[in-house]
């Protein structure tokens, strides 16, 4: 998706929950980034479209920023992410002034 998108050149490393074994929002897929990092996940931001994933990062410790595209909802009943906005800049932007 990211190739797809055009971005893939801004990320030097792109993780993927298969290496796992176990599908998000299971802890192991987050866990997958902190040992190939080698940082503890308060270290990370993890940004997403989807409600279930910026859960999944919670509950690993994950600082978290939503992206709000239309038709994706946060769950009322869940943490709020620590930034968020419309896009992909704006969520940027926002872990930026929150760094």
């Amino acid at each position: 998706q990211l190739e797809h998108a055009g971005i893939r050149p801004f990320f030097e490393e792109v993780l993927s929950a298969d290496d796992a074994q176990r599908l998000k929002p299971g802890r192991e897929a987050y866990q997958v980034a902190l040992s190939a990092l080698k940082l503890d996940a308060r270290d990370l931001w993890f940004a997403a479209a989807h409600g279930w994933d910026i859960e999944g990062a919670q509950r690993a410790g994950f600082r978290t920023a939503f992206i709000s595209r239309a038709g994706h909802l946060l769950n009322p009943l869940a943490p709020q992410p620590d930034a968020s906005g419309p896009d992909l800049l704006a969520v940027a932007a926002a872990i930026i002034d929150r760094t």
